[in-house]
């Protein structure tokens, strides 16, 4: 049990004390086309666990979004990031046959 009721605490440590150097990415366009092939592949698996398309669409847009560039790993700003590149890379073709990447 504490001694006394602390009103407020000061954040006294700054966000440099925890950061951490950037990985850097040596990947090549082969390897990042060969992980998003086996993604699909995997995410596929789990397509019968939910009851409607958009419900897999929106699933697979998640993961992409944890995997994306976004600093800020929230739903509003996968979303975000997500709507943006699928009104960018879908063309009305790909739309209406269902084959829009995500």
């Amino acid at each position: 049990m504490p001694k006394k009721i602390v009103p407020e605490t000061r954040r006294t440590e700054t966000l440099e004390a925890y950061a951490q150097p950037v990985p850097e990415c040596n990947l090549s366009e082969k390897d990042i086309e060969r992980f998003s092939k086996e993604l699909t592949k995997y995410m596929k698996q789990f397509a019968p666990a939910f009851q409607r398309v958009e419900q897999v669409k929106h699933s697979q847009a998640y993961v992409h979004g944890l995997l994306g560039t976004v600093m800020r790993k929230n739903v509003e700003q996968m979303a975000l990031g997500w709507a943006r590149r699928y009104a960018a890379c879908n063309t009305l073709s790909d739309k209406a046959n269902g084959l829009g990447n995500l």
